[in-house]
């Protein structure tokens, strides 16, 4: 069964596109020692996965209780596309499905737990972040099995959680309107934007410490993890601008209301 919660399967499609192509997921299929062809095919497999995965992710955005009657049954689908998908293009048992999945359910119950009025902040960001990129983890061990080898990602999962706080800061508004784990968003709301950024900025900067910390340094790809670091300190100074209008606040209290009361 295809299913196609979001709406538009065409800008699923494009997202997911987009996303294997920054994450340098095609790259790493070049590695492999096969024609063009085969390599097309693998980037399809991978496309069509992450399509699922958006799709999934999507559907739990706009459903707040995905837990009872035609939205659990709904999520239940989902994941059995994404399971088919695994084992259907990439060969994979029911115990290496399981086990891919995990950091992946892992995720979206932490998701649901935000919904119970459960803080962000509880967790921390280094934590919360590298939880995050489940789905491109997922899309590189699947990559490294077609190459019947490990590949260093150390740096890739550091500018991997860098992006997905650039994500965090470019869907600021777009995700007032969802109930999507948008950290930053709340964080703004529950300890205002001076706390906020000096969380963000200790967080940024542990991340770049980190790689040029490790043994191995790609300089192609240090330079992008500086790039996104720094990118992250030129949009928080937006965000400053934007909360100093009290309009980040007023916004935020009146969306939260509506999902419900603390409990």
């Amino acid at each position: 069964m295809q299913l196609n919660i979001f709406g538009n399967k065409e800008q699923l499609r494009e997202k997911a596109s987009e996303l294997i192509k920054q994450r340098g997921l095609v790259d790493f299929v070049d590695i492999l020692t096969i024609d063009k062809v085969q390599k097309d095919i693998i980037i399809q497999k991978l496309l069509t996965l992450q399509t699922h995965i958006f799709d999934l992710d999507a559907f739990g955005e706009k459903n707040r209780d995905i837990k009872e009657g035609k939205n659990n049954r709904t999520i239940q689908e989902l994941w059995s596309q994404i399971k088919t998908d695994l084992k259907k293009d990439f060969r994979l048992s029911e115990t290496a499905i399981r086990s891919s999945l995990q950091n992946i359910n892992d995720f979206m119950t932490m998701e649901l737990e935000m919904r119970k009025w459960k803080s962000p902040t509880e967790i921390d960001g280094h934590t919360f972040y590298a939880m995050k990129i489940c789905d491109v983890q997922l899309q590189r061990k699947l990559i490294e099995w077609e190459l019947w080898k490990h590949i260093e990602n150390s740096g890739r999962d550091t500018l991997d959680m860098l992006w997905e706080i650039i994500d965090d800061i470019d869907d600021l508004e777009e995700d007032l309107l969802s109930n999507n784990s948008n950290r930053l968003l709340i964080c703004l709301e529950i300890a205002w934007y001076e706390s906020t950024e000096k969380e963000y900025m200790s967080l940024a900067k542990r991340l770049v410490t980190e790689y040029f910390s490790s043994q191995d340094i790609d300089i192609q790809l240090w330079y992008k993890i500086i790039e996104a670091a720094k990118e992250i300190s030129d949009k928080l100074i937006t965000i400053k601008i934007f909360n100093k209008r009290n309009e980040t606040s007023q916004i935020l209290y009146n969306i939260l209301s509506r999902q419900g009361n603390k409990e």
